[in-house]
């Protein structure tokens, strides 16, 4: 089964593909379109896809702010969320694009793409980054939801100090492994974000505390949605 990823734009559309399993993404095209409500060419092009790579699934990036709330193009998205289920038949998930676009830019420095070409392919960039980030989010909570009983983590300060915290929820964003962790083992105590910074190569976790705020706010919205009983801010 493909899976297809669109980063939906006022004049364009980044695609991406997964490949048969859904384990990696890649990107496809931009399509592009001469103004906002003129989709009939979008809209028959994402047809021609679908057919051609035999898609079962969308993935459609769901601009939210970087604080959780909804962005301007939120409506936008979500009525061609719609219309895409009523012309393709096809079932269409929302996945929150925060972060994308800053990677996408990181990709974009780190591959020495000019400043000034960078806009001929961060849609596409930004299509592939989604449908990964969802794949990579599948494939990482597949062993199931969090059960009662939480993992302590140990921890040591840059000044000797030891922290003991919980696991509460772990997740995979854009590549990069995050974990949601409590200062009381039954979770209801302050919660902290966590980065993963381990060496594949080596048996020690090495993790660092969250402290840019919009990053903060970012995969603090995201664990709300997977923790939806649980007041996190």
């Amino acid at each position: 089964m493909r899976i297809l990823g669109l980063d939906y734009g006022s004049k364009t559309v980044g695609v991406a593909i997964s490949d048969p399993l859904g384990i990696t993404a890649q990107g496809v095209e931009i399509i592009r379109r001469t103004s906002e409500n003129k989709l009939r060419k979008t809209l028959a092009r994402i047809e021609a896809l679908i057919e051609e790579y035999e898609v079962e699934e969308i993935i459609l990036g769901y601009p939210k702010n970087m604080n959780d709330t909804l962005g301007p193009r939120v409506q936008a998205t979500e009525e061609f969320k719609a219309m895409l289920e009523r012309r393709t038949g096809l079932p269409v998930k929302l996945w929150d694009e925060r972060l994308t676009t800053v990677a996408a830019d990181k990709i974009m420095m780190e591959t020495g793409v000019r400043r000034e070409n960078r806009k001929e392919y961060v849609d596409m960039i930004a299509a592939k980054l989604i449908l990964q980030g969802y794949l990579d989010f599948v494939a990482f909570n597949k062993s199931g939801e969090t059960g009662e009983s939480m993992d302590k983590i140990c921890l040591t300060s840059e000044d000797g100090e030891a922290i003991e915290l919980f696991a509460v929820e772990k997740t995979k964003i854009n590549g990069v492994e995050y974990l949601l962790a409590s200062d009381c083992p039954e979770g209801d105590g302050d919660c902290y974000i966590l980065k993963d910074l381990s060496d594949a190569d080596s048996s020690e976790a090495v993790y660092e505390f969250v402290e840019d705020e919009e990053e903060i706010n970012a995969v603090f919205g995201i664990f709300e949605e997977l923790l939806e009983d649980i007041d996190l801010m």
